[in-house]
């Protein structure tokens, strides 16, 4: 067994193998590992894999990677940010300014649709993503939308699905 294994304080975390190489899987599950996948693997095999042993949250709406700009309004600040993807109810905003979770966010865009439909609504802050080199991650914030009126979700939802992303 591993000595991730043996020591009291790491031996409840869940070890799942990533490789190559199957031929391996019999040293793995010897060495301590709880599971083990053969790349290529898809993110749905390994986020349904990592569900077995943590608690996760999978993401229910489609997104779509798109750059709109955004006018985003928070504590009597203002900025300009752009989105990295679109949901029918949120958006991930890159940005200067990260407000902390919770807080309320007004933002301001256009999609751009046949109808370029305007949209001004409230959000509220679900994701902070701090600046870090070293992970290859967009600093940014993921904003729930949650004042968006019948005709606006509408739209919102038909841009996302004629997306095609």
């Amino acid at each position: 067994r591993s000595l991730l294994k043996h020591s009291a304080s790491t031996k409840d975390i869940p070890v799942v193998m990533v490789t190559t190489l199957a031929k391996r899987r019999d040293e793995c599950f010897s060495a301590g590992c709880n599971a083990f996948l053969t790349k290529p693997i898809t993110e749905e095999l390994f986020l349904e894999t990592i569900q077995k042993f943590v608690p996760i949250q999978i993401r229910g709406l489609k997104r779509v990677p798109i750059n709109i700009q955004v006018h985003a309004f928070c504590d009597d600040k203002s900025s300009l940010c752009y989105t990295k993807d679109l949901s029918e109810k949120g958006m991930f905003l890159i940005c200067d300014e990260h407000p902390p979770l919770g807080s309320e966010i007004k933002v301001e865009f256009a999609l751009p649709d046949k109808a370029s439909t305007s949209l001004k609504t409230l959000g509220v802050i679900v994701r902070t993503v701090e600046p870090d080199n070293s992970h290859n991650l967009l600093a940014g914030v993921g904003v729930e939308l949650i004042e968006l009126n019948p005709k606006e979700r509408a739209a919102m939802a038909s841009f996302v699905e004629n997306c095609g992303g």
